[in-house]
């Protein structure tokens, strides 16, 4: 049924051919769908969309692991059915982003300029994006609690 999906909405985001590893089909296996069809379909576009097929696993294995903390993927998995995709697609954007711009902000001690080269971005996109995500007062306190500490 994900091969059904895939196919039917591939050319609609332009990954044509685009097939399905064994170890993601077993992770789809081992999840329990319990927004049953429309969450598999769900699932498909964000796939596709994504274009990471181990974060896909890993969102799976992380909704079938037990564990006493609530991560956002397997919220985002339950939540599939009931918003609309483009929805879907910033919150999952969002949830990647944020993360991994505060990570290249550490690595580069909080130099903008180096941070927006290794993330390929411009400077003033990341510029945009630290306030986007309301980084861009916390990382000049970081940044200057670094150069204080760093001499």
């Amino acid at each position: 049924m994900l091969n059904h999906f895939i196919a039917r909405f591939a050319p609609l985001y332009g990954c044509l051919g685009t097939v399905p590893s064994p170890r993601l089909l077993a992770a789809c296996l081992q999840y329990p769908w319990p927004g049953n069809i429309r969450e598999l379909q769900s699932f498909a576009q964000r796939l596709l969309i994504q274009g990471d097929e181990e974060l896909s696993i890993q969102e799976l294995q992380k909704a079938t692991t037990p564990s006493t903390e609530n991560t956002g993927a397997s919220d985002l998995l339950r939540e599939t059915s009931y918003m609309n995709l483009k929805k879907l697609g910033l919150k999952v954007k969002c949830s990647a982003e944020k993360p991994a711009i505060e990570k290249v902000l550490q690595e580069t001690r909080f130099n903008r300029k180096a941070a927006a080269r290794r993330l390929k971005i411009s400077y003033k996109g990341l510029l945009r994006k630290l306030r986007e995500y309301e980084l861009d007062d916390k990382t000049s306190r970081l940044s200057s609690q670094a150069a204080e500490i760093h001499g």
